[in-house]
């Protein structure tokens, strides 16, 4: 609840950003934005006995510091705290997809000498090719759904011809058959549960390295259950109901 309130204080007000001296204003979705949410939750209602893959990924930094990201502050004036932070932390990218049945991963992002690394296009097609694609072996393909959201490495003209000789028009992306809608990661179980769950638990141990921290995500990924994924994708579908009654609005 503490996040809806400070959300219905700051809409319509604005407050300057210490670090680019920028007035900011939070405001809400305009009815563009909500009508552009209503065609995934029809194109979910029409072929609800299907599977869905919802696929996303996520950038996890060893943290050897204070996560600034978990400590705001909300002030009328600059509270000149200031925070050191490396300049370039150490980090890794990790990819999964989800579904009712399994999760999918974690797959990793690294370079051919085995270093970690962002994700680009040129790499997110490769996990395509090289890893997605065969784990579906045991999935009707035929059947199936494939849900990203908008990045930019996800919606090259190259990855969406890819994605379309797989799924066909049975997947959701910006560019995609069915468009992804902007500013919905509500609407995406990766962003709203698996990677804060998954972030909840891998730094319990303190880790030392990026290896240990890799090690920890995979221990932690393989440990969800499957009775746990029902009810995140139960969930799920209730939120689709949701903006589908709503209109398109947001998730309370």
């Amino acid at each position: 609840m503490v996040h809806v309130c400070v959300k219905e204080g700051l809409i319509g007000s604005s407050y300057v950003c210490p670090k680019c001296g920028k007035s900011m204003e939070l405001r809400e979705r305009t009815e563009k934005t909500k009508k552009e949410r209503k065609p995934l939750s029809t194109t979910y209602k029409l072929d609800a006995s299907l599977e869905w893959q919802l696929a996303a990924e996520l950038l996890v930094e060893w943290l050897r510091y204070v996560n600034k990201q978990n400590c705001r502050i909300w002030s009328e004036a600059n509270p000149q705290v200031y925070v050191e932070t490396p300049l370039h932390p150490e980090k890794l990218t990790v990819w999964c997809a989800l579904c009712a049945g399994g999760i999918i991963g974690p797959y990793f992002f690294k370079n051919d000498e085995g270093f970690n690394v962002t994700v680009n296009g040129d790499r997110y097609r490769a996990l395509i090719t090289n890893f997605f694609i065969p784990e579906l072996n045991n999935h009707d393909v035929q059947e199936l759904w494939f849900q990203q959201d908008g990045a930019i490495c996800h919606t090259a003209r190259a990855t969406i011809d890819l994605l379309k000789d797989t799924f066909g028009d049975r997947h959701i992306s910006r560019f995609g058959p069915v468009n992804w809608p902007p500013k919905s990661c509500d609407l995406t179980p990766l962003d709203y549960f698996l990677w804060g769950y998954v972030k909840s638990l891998v730094y319990a141990d303190k880790p030392q390295t990026l290896d240990h921290l890799e090690d920890n995500i995979r221990r932690v990924i393989a440990d969800i259950r499957p009775q746990m994924l029902e009810k995140v994708i139960e969930n799920w579908t209730s939120r689709l109901d949701y903006i589908r009654a709503s209109r398109g609005s947001p998730m309370p």
